[in-house]
């Protein structure tokens, strides 16, 4: 667990306190890489000067952008992977003495300058060990999209479940965002090769599945469920716009308005969505969302309870690697 700290909290600063260029550069594989080098290091027993350089080389193996969330490249998915076996790598090499720049964070052509406009706060970033912890903060998902759409996801689905409403009612839907999520979702639902990436970082998508089917899972971003005529037909009369001044309200702020055919406009505004460190999912809503994917991997439901029983009780288990066999599926173990 300690090693898992580590890791998390490293990334949960330096992230915090980085001002990305253009927000472009996609966090998981620029900073997440680090995270990963800091949590192996600990594990091969580092040394600190071994633990510098294994941070410092990945500094040099960080990167990731948010075009491939745009274009609906699989490469969204991969670059998660690429932080994970990176840093990894990074730790490995660290412990036979490959050495990498130690001014990597705030040297002339470092991490800060590279990456975040050669703006940083050291405070967030080196102080208050033990005390304050940056991992509190993290964002939990409660939708299988793109985070940048959970505002107007929770703003439709409290109009339709307040309002009844249902497509037949509906004449128009606007969505209004912030600069910041319109970049990522706010350009018009295109169907290309990757359906699962198009919906989950289309605002139009996830609004229409909300309306037709009062929820959004899993098995929502499937392709039968993704060309279902309904959605299609609903995504026509939904319009997305940015509005620069909203995002003065928050980052992730979104205003849904709802015309419904008799004439009536409804109207439901999200400043802070479930999951945000100020609006957190209960432990319950988490249960949920776990069960949820392990019944789309077609999964025993005992292995579920199992897991749960173990992850409940962690710090109490002999050996992490127990989960294993209940997470592979029974021919992928053998």
């Amino acid at each position: 667990m300690t090693h898992l700290f580590a890791g998390a909290e490293t990334v949960a600063r330096i992230n915090t306190c980085s001002t990305y260029k253009g927000n472009a550069f996609k966090p998981t594989g620029v900073a997440g890489i680090l995270g990963v080098a800091a949590l192996a290091g600990r594990m091969l027993q580092l040394n600190p000067k071994q633990m510098l350089h294994a941070l410092a080389l990945a500094f040099n193996r960080s990167g990731g952008s948010f075009q491939s969330n745009i274009d609906g490249a699989l490469a969204v998915r991969a670059v998660m992977g690429f932080a994970s076996q990176g840093g990894i790598v990074c730790a490995q090499l660290a412990k036979r003495g490959i050495t990498g720049p130690e001014n990597f964070l705030k040297g002339k052509f470092g991490y800060f300058y590279l990456f975040g406009e050669d703006k940083y706060d050291t405070e967030i970033l080196f102080g208050d060990w033990a005390k304050r912890l940056e991992i509190k903060k993290i964002q939990f998902k409660r939708y299988p999209t793109c985070w940048n759409n959970t505002s107007s996801i929770d703003a439709m689905l409290k109009l339709v479940k307040e309002k009844d409403l249902v497509p037949d009612d509906v004449d128009r839907i606007d969505v209004t965002i912030t600069p910041h999520q319109y970049r990522l979702v706010g350009h018009p639902f295109q169907a290309g090769d990757n359906l699962r990436v198009n919906a989950q970082f289309s605002a139009q998508y996830s609004v229409a599945a909300v309306l037709v089917r009062m929820a959004l899972r899993l098995e929502h971003f499937d392709e039968p469920a993704i060309r279902d005529p309904r959605i299609m037909a609903v995504i026509d009369r939904i319009d997305v716009t940015a509005d620069p001044e909203l995002q003065e309200k928050g980052r992730n702020a979104a205003v849904v308005r709802v015309k419904t055919k008799d004439g009536m406009t409804h109207e439901e505004i999200v400043l802070s969505p479930r999951g945000r460190p100020e609006n957190p999912l209960t432990r319950e809503d988490h249960i949920e969302r776990f069960n949820q994917c392990f019944d789309y991997a077609g999964m025993p439901r005992e292995n579920a309870e199992r897991i749960l029983s173990m992850v409940l009780q962690l710090e109490d288990l002999p050996d992490v690697r127990a989960l294993i066999p209940l997470i592979l599926s029974p021919e992928k173990y053998r």
